[in-house]
């Protein structure tokens, strides 16, 4: 039987990064060389000759082990070896996680990813809007604000994007907040329709939002989604 020398490989840290690395095989004449990535921290890669390309994925978590497996085939016979991967936490790119409403709140949210938001307000939720989103006050019941927060991002914060409105006539903004300091620059004034609004900047901490006219008066005030992008 042929033999497959490989080596573990350690430190990689840049995911959608293509690299490459060795194997050596000995007496493997006639036999057939693959490699299967693990689908996880390997999403995909490939042989020639003796040089492997590989893909690493996205890690928006803690270090973590991978592998490469190496096989040669001839027939129905087949041996393998395994290249351990190891990928640093950390420094993967960015990531995101989206919260959007699709009914009422009902004092919460949850984002594409799980995280967890609490939702305030001064005045009761209405009912929900489709185009809008979540609705607070009416023509005849008063709100100054929404705060939607959660503290279950962690990381470096570097854009929050949130989704807002007011009604007709209302004069509103929407700030943010990261880690109990002003982020991204100074509060936007809300149109009547639903608008992204963008907050870039590096931060790490609790996130809030805050929707808010300048008094509690009638008339409503809108969140649609929030999408918070970080490392």
């Amino acid at each position: 039987y042929p033999t497959i020398t490989v080596s573990d490989i350690s430190g990689i840290d840049a995911a959608g990064v293509t690299t490459t690395t060795n194997v050596t095989f000995a007496d493997n004449a006639g036999w057939t060389a693959s490699v299967t990535p693990d689908g996880t921290v390997v999403t995909a890669a490939s042989i020639s000759g003796s040089t492997i390309t590989y893909t690493v994925g996205a890690n928006t978590g803690g270090a973590r082990n991978g592998k490469i497996t190496v096989s040669l085939t001839k027939g129905t016979r087949t041996i393998s070896a395994e290249i351990n991967v190891f990928q640093l936490s950390g420094t993967s790119g960015p990531a995101t996680s989206t919260l959007t409403f699709a009914a009422k709140c009902n004092g919460s949210g949850t984002a594409d990813d799980g995280v967890k938001w609490t939702v305030a307000s001064d005045g009761n939720e209405s009912n929900f809007d489709n185009d809008k989103g979540i609705h607070y006050g009416t023509s005849s019941a008063k709100v100054q604000y929404i705060t939607l927060s959660t503290s279950e991002i962690t990381g470096t914060i570097t854009k929050v994007v949130v989704n807002a409105s007011t009604a007709s006539s209302v004069t509103a903004t929407v700030d943010v907040s990261v880690g109990g300091n002003a982020f991204g620059g100074d509060p936007q004034s809300l149109s009547t329709t639903a608008t992204d609004y963008t907050f870039t900047g590096s931060a790490s901490g609790a996130i809030l939002v805050t929707v808010t006219k300048p008094n509690k008066a009638a008339k409503a005030l809108y969140v649609k989604s929030i999408t918070v992008t970080y490392e």
